[in-house]
This record gives C-alpha cells, sequence and structure tokens, in this order.
C-alpha cells in the first residue's frame, strides 16, 4: 500500500529520468518534506495545510523539471 504516495513516487521517476542518483534524490527531498509535514502539524498547524506539504512539493519539482526541459530543447533547436 502506497498510503496515497503513488503520485510522488510516479513523479520522483519522472523527475529523476534515466538517473539512479536523481531518483534516490528525488525520493529523499519528497520524504524530507512528508517528514516536515509531521513536525510542523505538532506544532500548531492545522493538518489539512501541512499533510498538503508533500503534495505541493511534488507540483513544484515537476514544474521546475517541465521548464528545465523546455530551456533545454530551445537551446538544442535553434
Amino acid at each position: 500500500m502506497t498510503a496515497g504516495r503513488g503520485f510522488i513516487a510516479l513523479a520522483a521517476v519522472i523527475f529523476g529520468g534515466t538517473n539512479p542518483l536523481w531518483m534516490a534524490l528525488t525520493a529523499l527531498l519528497f520524504g524530507i518534506a512528508d517528514g516536515a509535514s509531521l513536525r510542523i502539524q505538532s506544532s500548531g498547524v492545522p493538518a489539512q495545510i501541512t499533510l498538503m506539504l508533500p503534495y505541493v512539493a511534488t507540483i513544484l519539482a515537476l514544474i521546475l523539471r517541465s521548464v528545465t526541459n523546455r530551456r533545454f530543447r530551445n537551446t538544442l533547436y535553434r
């Protein structure tokens, strides 16, 4: 059971591409975001906001990957 984290795992594979080191670093980044959400939740912030943190980090990473790919493709075809 992935407990709803399948989207995050898929994003780690997409972000990492074919490089296993990047995949591992991306999974570590998403794991840190998940752990931070639990730590922040214990400080009194509402649970709904803190549980969004791993998913927001995932979406931001995918946006960053998309922007860098687009820039790289534009420089190749010029």
